[in-house]
């Protein structure tokens, strides 16, 4: 399954795109932004260099002992695999168990992640049973990363240039291996759960600041003229599908407002009544589950970005991107 971004990343997203956030908030978008594309890129090379038989878990939660989250754990015939993956650029030196930054000393341990996941990895493996090995890695994907060790560590460390190897060295045990991998997955999962930390919630002195009405699709900016088939863009001159527009307009509303069900009139707001209140009708009864009738109907909300929810579709009026 293809990684997603967090609820929480996706919320900052689109605060971020509506003008909403505040210095802090803006803040963290980089840094989960930064910390995702690290994560899809260690997913290129699973996805190029992984070996058949693989199972491969993204962004899970586990509680065993305590909750830790994981970037990546391969499951294979030889045991199971943890990778923290780091999208870091610049020079690093590691000395003394600490961490260095161009020369400056960091307050935090990079280290630090990986060993809570991994000691809450061997805790599960010991109940699952006394053959489960477990090994954990940080893995630096950015190719413009460089690290001087002046210490040893305990944990493992890959560079960039070592990735394939690394995978390569996982296969072979894989290929050695004895476990059955459909029963370890089976019994790993006992020990998943969701994300337990709630993402912000958008409240009242928010959602004042957030620009309001539709955007576009392809520079973001508004003011957009809604037209009966397409949505225009006086900046770009983009041209979207009304259709998909509107429902990407809707989704971007669900996950700002995560915390509601989705209701007519609310849209109709947010959207600074540049779209008629029939057509969003129209749009919530095709794509969204019903949830009660009437006046003041509620429909059910996804809580994910277009892109999650509704990006397999195909709709009649295609995007014209600008000539």
């Amino acid at each position: 399954m293809k990684r997603k971004k967090t609820l929480e990343h996706q919320w900052l997203e689109v605060g971020g795109r509506r003008r909403g956030l505040d210095g802090r908030g803006a803040g963290e978008l980089k840094r989960l932004q930064r910390g995702f594309e690290g994560e899809v890129e260690m997913d290129r090379f699973v996805e190029a260099y992984g070996g058949n038989g693989w199972q491969v878990y993204r962004d899970v939660w586990l509680d065993c002992g305590g909750i830790t989250q994981i970037d990546i754990m391969i499951v294979t015939a030889g045991g199971i695999y943890v990778c923290d993956a780091k999208n870091y650029s610049g020079d690093y030196v590691y000395a003394d168990g600490r961490w260095y930054a161009g020369g400056r000393l960091l307050n935090r341990d990079i280290f630090v992640q990986l060993k809570r996941s991994m000691e809450k990895v061997n805790d599960m493996c010991t109940r699952i049973g006394p053959d489960i090995r477990a090994e954990g890695a940080v893995v630096f994907v950015n190719e413009h990363f460089e690290l001087e060790m002046e210490s040893s560590v305990f944990e493992r460390v890959v560079m960039r240039n070592r990735i394939r190897k690394y995978l390569v060295e996982i296969d072979t045990a894989a290929v050695a291996g004895r476990l059955h991998v459909d029963r370890l997955c089976r019994a790993v999962e006992t020990y998943m759960i969701e994300n337990p930390y709630k993402p912000p919630v958008c409240d009242a002195g928010m959602y004042s600041l957030l620009a309001k009405g539709v955007n576009c699709v392809g520079c973001g900016s508004y003011g957009v003229g809604v037209g009966y088939r397409f949505i225009h863009c006086q900046n770009c001159r983009m041209k979207e599908g009304k259709e998909k527009g509107i429902l990407r307009m809707i989704c971007e509303y669900g996950v700002l407002m995560h915390h509601k069900d989705l209701i007519l009139h609310d849209i109709y707001e947010f959207l600074g009544g540049e779209v008629e209140k029939r057509y969003l009708k129209t749009i919530l009864g095709k794509y969204f589950k019903v949830l009660s009738r009437g006046k003041y109907a509620k429909y059910s909300n996804p809580r994910q970005i277009f892109d999650y929810s509704f990006g397999h579709l195909s709709f009649f009026y295609k995007d014209v991107a600008a000539r």
